[in-house]
């Protein structure tokens, strides 16, 4: 009885260390042994371009690791495109190739691009790749932006820009246009040159609407790249009655209590000024109208009452005159009332 025992425990011992052998002694793979990615770099400087160039990079890199490295995105930026040129999985020890160009058609300037490559790579699983340079413009519009600042609506004011064009001397400029009838634009002849260059003046004329203005001069060229030049052109009219101040902070406030500030109005030339009406919106803003000097200046008093809800206080106040160039006046009220 002893024999037959001691026989099935050496059967089932046998068992057990054939099933250990078997699932510990045949393992697929080393836990030890992981992929890793190396480049051999990973920003690329194209220097200066042509629009019509259409530059391109090959980026090397090598699996360092001691398992296969599979790639399994390239994934690129707007303006450029990125292509695996070897296989998906790369042996350790072997190289892989990833093809980026760039398309500099509607650029110009310094532009930098980038290629993002996913991997099983224990080291990096995402790298980031770098393609940059600049795309030289055949035609450039020195400045972009005008800005005239705060100017009186009775004079004439005049600002200029150049175009500068590639030295191939078929640079010309069609004709120009704007967004505002008080705006013009007057094209010089080209100067000959290296690089060839037109004079723009851009003009505002007298009569231009009261207030802060927004406009765009457009640039029409034979040049098949920027066909149209748009300059951005800002400013602020300022018409016979100025106003101090433009905005009216009424202050920190405590509840219930009643605050007043004074708005100034300046009248120029020789006719007199008259305030028609004052309105507002607010039933806690009350207004008195009183003059400075005989026609020339008016002072409106502005009461906040000691009803005004607590929290922040807006209001606008519409300020209408006998003036016909600037019949209203709009100022903003705000405030902040605590408890």
């Amino acid at each position: 009885m002893k024999k037959k025992h001691f026989l099935w425990l050496a059967v089932i011992s046998l068992v057990f260390g054939v099933l250990i052998t078997f699932v510990f002694g045949f393992r697929p793979l080393d836990s030890t042994k992981t992929p890793k990615i190396a480049f051999d770099e990973r920003v690329y400087d194209f220097g200066v371009v042509e629009p019509e160039d259409r530059p391109h990079h090959y980026f090397t890199f090598k699996n360092i690791g001691q398992a296969d490295l599979v790639i399994s995105k390239v994934k690129s930026s707007c303006g450029c495109t990125a292509a695996l040129l070897s296989e998906e999985r790369i042996p350790p020890g072997e190289l892989g190739k990833i093809e980026v160009k760039f398309d500099p058609r509607g650029r110009r300037g310094k532009q930098q691009k980038t290629v993002s490559i996913h991997s099983n790579a224990e080291n990096e699983s995402v790298i980031q790749l770098t393609i940059q340079g600049v795309v030289k413009a055949s035609v450039e519009v020195a400045p972009e932006q005008i800005f005239f600042g705060s100017v009186n609506n009775q004079e004439v004011y005049e600002k200029r820009i150049r175009v500068l064009g590639a030295g191939d001397g078929k640079l010309k400029i069609t004709h120009v246009e704007t967004s505002s009838a008080f705006l013009t634009g007057e094209i010089s002849s080209p100067q000959p040159g290296e690089v060839i260059t037109y004079e723009v003046k851009i003009v505002l004329h007298s009569g231009a609407p009261v207030g802060k203005f927004e406009e765009t001069l457009t640039i029409h060229t034979n040049n098949e790249t920027r066909p149209r030049l748009n300059v951005s052109i800002e400013g602020n009219v300022l018409g016979p009655i100025s106003v101090h101040p433009e905005q009216l902070f009424l202050g920190f406030i405590n509840a219930g209590e009643v605050i007043q500030r004074d708005i100034l109005l300046t009248k120029m030339g020789p006719a007199d000024m008259k305030i028609l009406e004052v309105k507002h919106q607010s039933p806690f803003i009350s207004t008195e109208v009183a003059p400075v000097e005989s026609g020339g200046k008016v002072r409106i008093r502005v009461r906040l009452d000691e009803n005004t809800p607590i929290g922040a206080f807006r209001d606008i106040l519409e300020i209408h005159t006998n003036n016909r160039e600037q019949s209203a006046v709009r100022v903003p009220l705000h405030a902040l009332v605590r408890e």
